[in-house]
């Protein structure tokens, strides 16, 4: 069955409704004797599974695990060959965001890296995470955070993300 991932966004699902195979998969998760088993199951499983993959969805996943994060949503569809209403489509079907959400969040993401391992001003690492200034930057750090880039940079910890309290 080729059931969108969107579809299951903020929603408890039983997956074995969506495939029957996972309900042995289940079993057999139950029966494994530790973790490393268990990722085994898991692992043999994903690569029996034949996906289908489109070009298009490729070079989106690429854009989303790429560390430049200044596409605007117009040059990511054209990127795509999509129209940017089916670019959103897609990216509400594939992730439950639309493609705005998504590079938002790619900015925030390549901020949050350039703050926990670069001691460079807050305006360099707004330009270079693809803010158009250093108020936008902090304005959607907040949004995603609830702290600011110079509390972030107070608080952080050894691992990126993670914060002393």
């Amino acid at each position: 069955m080729n059931v969108p991932p969107g579809i299951f966004l903020n929603t408890l699902t039983d997956l074995t409704l969506v495939d029957k195979e996972l309900n042995e998969i289940w079993h057999r998760l139950a029966e494994a004797e530790n973790f490393d088993k268990r990722v085994e199951i898991i692992r043999c499983w994903i690569q029996k599974k034949k996906w289908n993959t489109y070009k298009q969805e490729i070079i989106l996943s690429a854009y989303l695990n790429n560390a430049i994060p200044t596409t605007s949503v117009a040059d990511l569809a054209e990127k795509l060959c999509y129209s940017v209403r089916q670019l959103n489509r897609k990216s509400h079907e594939f992730f439950g965001l639309s493609t705005e959400a998504l590079i938002h969040y790619k900015r925030y993401l390549s901020s949050l890296r350039l703050l926990h391992h670069q001691n460079r001003s807050l305006t360099d690492i707004a330009y270079q995470s693809g803010f158009y200034d250093q108020s936008h930057f902090i304005h959607d750090f907040r949004d995603f955070t609830g702290i600011t880039p110079s509390e972030y940079r107070k608080q952080k910890s050894d691992m990126s993300a993670h914060l002393f309290s």
